[in-house]
């Protein structure tokens, strides 16, 4: 099948595509038109309303659609751009329909088009359909619709009811009932573009798809781009053994996701590098993060690493981590049953996915923990649920009690690390020996610490969060609470505009965007890349706390009737002191991984290897290098090559946020998030890239982000908006400690289309948020 990309398409009016579509349809796809330039408009209005009423009876709903010159072109897309209207022909409403859409167009060019159609009432199905992915090129099919009856809610992102479905090319698939005969549809079309890709926008009524306009997309793509059935194959292979039943975690089903626990998706993004994955494969999830946890009494599930690499995408054992978080004791038939009982509840509540621990999961006692048992295990027997939450409270109590030597934290409690890595990182000792002291250091004691102060901060977070579910505490406490906690990165904040620019970037300079990527450099290899020349004084408003003592005395009175020693000030004095202690913890720890990439960036300079070369080697071929007494320059060659291997196959991949079965590696729903809103009230602004020059008062987008995006607060934005993150993230802290506006987890459609939009619209009471053009 030949592609027919020429200019003539290229230069081609909206009307005139679907006129040229038409003629070559087998079935009547395209509802019939009038059309008309605006030239034509401004002498014979008369004659164009009587054409109007030959073919479409008056009182009848049509609508007025844009066609103007240059609108969609293969360098750009003005979907939903300029305005189209529904109205009742009559020749009032039709005359203002008409004005109101030439006049969007701000320019009047006298070949400007518009043109007029019957409007598809009560549709199944309306949206559009990509023939391969619109971001990568790569050869999937992706149907983006909603199933309101409306025609125009996804092109214009007017819509809070988008949905997704993504399916292989020249897969055998059953596709969603309501999309009736879309994929026959796209066939006839693609028999007539052959392998152009496109942009079709579509409305499904009675089982039969209508198409209401095409666009040539503009996008790369490779005849290979389509997943080889070899890749297809192996991953599915590795869904059905992750998904099977396993000796050391109870629980006879599985999921796997992106955005659970330790969040994959956030901290390395859904397509890492090797040297980013297996870095955090081996200080985090392995076994340093279930080690952690059974350290502080939660059920030993050690030697099942979280993470599950298929074909090199991270994606989260849901099971294994749910066990993770059972406390020690629990009787077997009564963990198997609420493990079952929560991955049954993501199954049907998937927006979930990445607020697992307050939604979906009970990892400590809270007042509000009976409710949600009953919400997620309705079928646990009263004598099941009180074993439960009695193993809970005994736990919880026991973590609250023993939290003072976790939590005495301060600069000197990783004096040990910074001295070792001190020593580790400067010359002397070979690079394999210097990398692989490192990385051990810190893996035995930075990750760890980390991982256990983070576990106090989800369960002081929990149980604050509670005193709120109860009624006791208000949305806007919860943010009052959060914005006075006194974290590294507010003291950052400060320190930026009052320490001169060595100091501060000695005390801040190992940090970077994507804390496990090579490719990005250190704030102190790029100073002005991230802060430019000079910087302002920052001032954060911060509202103070205040609580009634009333409500004091009645949260005390639960502490103390449950059987704990603290009361609400000691409480709450947990909770900032545990916050702030991960924060703390994970910047620490961050020195090492940054120092070791900076090691490896030297070596690389002195043997030939770029950052890019060396983001595809593996740290586990680095650290056998130095055990094995394998030469370490050929030792990353090697695994270089490995690593482009890995990621070459995964490139054109797509895959689901969450999986449940082998199936869902041939076609998937989308769009499974529900975004995490902090802030009150509202928020318009214009929307910006990370890459941005210009980030003051702008509400920036940014895909993941780590500690290394801290920068961006200097930039003074108006606010935020992350594909990837849950709602105890990093960014989420920060945002509600700085009152940043943010909205944190919103999935990657809704993320790109909020993006390409001008400006954004986010209610936060609402918790919606409306692109304006």
């Amino acid at each position: 099948m030949k592609s027919i990309y020429n200019s003539q398409l290229e230069t081609m009016t909206k009307s005139e595509m679907l006129r040229f579509v038409d003629r070559q349809f087998e079935q009547r796809r395209v509802l019939p038109m009038v059309v008309f330039k605006y030239t034509q408009w401004s002498k014979d209005k008369g004659e164009i309303f009587n054409e109007l009423c030959r073919l479409f009876s008056v009182g009848r709903k049509v609508i007025v659609r844009s066609s103007a010159i240059g609108e969609d072109s293969l360098c750009e897309s003005q979907a939903g751009v300029y305005q189209s209207i529904v109205a009742k022909l009559g020749k009032r409403s039709i005359y203002s329909a008409i004005s109101r859409v030439f006049k969007s167009y701000h320019q009047s060019l006298p070949e400007n088009e518009v043109f007029i159609q019957s409007y598809i009432d009560n549709s199944s199905a309306a949206g559009v359909v990509f023939t391969r992915d619109p971001t990568s090129g790569a050869g999937y099919y992706v149907i983006e619709y909603e199933t309101n009856g409306e025609t125009n809610g996804v092109t214009s992102g007017s819509t809070a009811d988008l949905q997704s479905y993504t399916y292989v090319r020249g897969s055998n698939i059953e596709l969603p009932k309501e999309l009736g005969d879309i994929a026959e549809a796209v066939s006839e079309l693609e028999n007539i573009f052959g392998t152009t890709p496109l942009d079709v926008e579509f409305a499904v009524k009675g089982g039969f798809t209508y198409v209401l306009q095409v666009r040539l997309l503009a996008c790369r793509y490779l005849p290979s781009d389509v997943p080889s059935n070899r890749i297809l194959r192996a991953i599915k292979g590795q869904i059905r053994e992750a998904l099977s039943p396993h000796p050391h975690v109870v629980g006879d089903n599985n999921i796997l996701g992106i955005m659970p626990d330790w969040n994959p998706a956030e901290i390395i993004g859904t397509h890492p590098r090797t040297l980013s994955s297996s870095l955090y494969r081996y200080l985090v999830t392995n076994d340093v993060w279930a080690n952690s946890r059974s350290d502080l009494g939660y059920r030993s599930i050690k030697n099942v690493p979280l993470l599950v690499m298929l074909n090199g995408m991270p994606y989260v054992d849901v099971r294994a981590s749910l066990n993770s978080l059972l406390p020690e004791g629990l009787p077997l038939p009564v963990a198997k049953k609420f493990v079952e009982a929560q991955i049954g509840y993501i199954l049907n509540n998937p927006s979930v996915h990445d607020k697992i621990e307050f939604e979906a999961a009970a990892t400590c006692w809270t007042p509000s923990v009976e409710a949600r048992i009953d919400k997620i295990a309705p079928d646990m027997s009263n004598n099941e649920r009180g074993i439960l939450i009695e193993k809970l409270l005994d736990h919880t109590r026991s973590m609250i009690e023993s939290a003072r030597q976790h939590l005495d934290f301060n600069e000197q409690s990783f004096q040990e690390i910074s001295n070792q890595l001190l020593v580790q990182s400067n010359g002397g000792r070979t690079v394999a020996w210097r990398l692989y002291s490192i990385l051990k250091n810190c893996h035995e004691l930075g990750t760890p610490r980390f991982a256990r102060l983070a576990r106090f901060a989800f369960v002081g977070t929990d149980l604050l969060r509670s005193f709120a579910e109860i009624g006791l505490l208000s949305e806007r406490q919860l943010m009052t609470f959060m914005a006075g906690v006194n974290t590294v990165s507010g003291q950052m904040l400060d320190d930026i505009s009052v320490l001169d620019r060595r100091e501060f970037l000695k005390r801040y300079g190992h940090l970077r965007p994507g804390t496990y990527d090579i490719r990005v450099h250190r704030f102190d290899e790029a100073p002005h890349e991230y802060f430019g020349e000079h910087i302002d004084p920052i001032e954060v408003q911060r509202e103070r706390f205040a609580v009634p003592k009333s409500t004091k005395i009645e949260i005390s009175k639960i502490l103390s009737r449950a059987g704990f020693s603290s009361d609400a000030d000691s409480l709450f004095a947990f909770i900032r002191k545990s916050i702030a202690a991960r924060e703390w913890a994970k910047f620490e720890f961050s020195k090492s991984v940054s120092s070791a990439l900076s090691v490896l960036t030297e070596f690389g300079n002195d043997h030939g290897l770029t950052r890019e070369d060396l983001s595809y080697a593996n740290v586990f071929d680095i650290l056998e290098a130095y055990s094995g007494g394998i030469d370490l320059d050929d030792a990353l060659k090697q695994s270089i090559e490995r690593g482009r291997v890995i990621s070459s196959g995964m490139q054109f991949v797509k895959l689901p946020p969450i999986i449940s079965s082998d199936s869902d590696v041939m076609g998937f729903v989308g769009n499974v998030n529900r975004p995490n809103f902090v802030g009150v009230g509202i928020i318009v602004g214009n929307t910006a890239g990370i890459e941005s020059s210009d980030l003051t008062d702008k509400i920036v987008g940014i895909k993941q982000a780590d500690p290394g995006y801290d920068w961006i607060f200097t930039k003074r934005i108006k606010g935020f908006f992350t594909a990837y993150g849950g709602a105890n993230s990093h960014m989420a802290i920060r945002a509600a400690e700085l009152g940043v506006p943010a909205v944190i987890g919103a999935g990657e459609n809704l993320f790109e289309q909020w993006c390409a939009s001008r400006a954004i619209r986010v209610d936060f009471d609402s918790q919606l948020v409306e692109p304006l053009g």
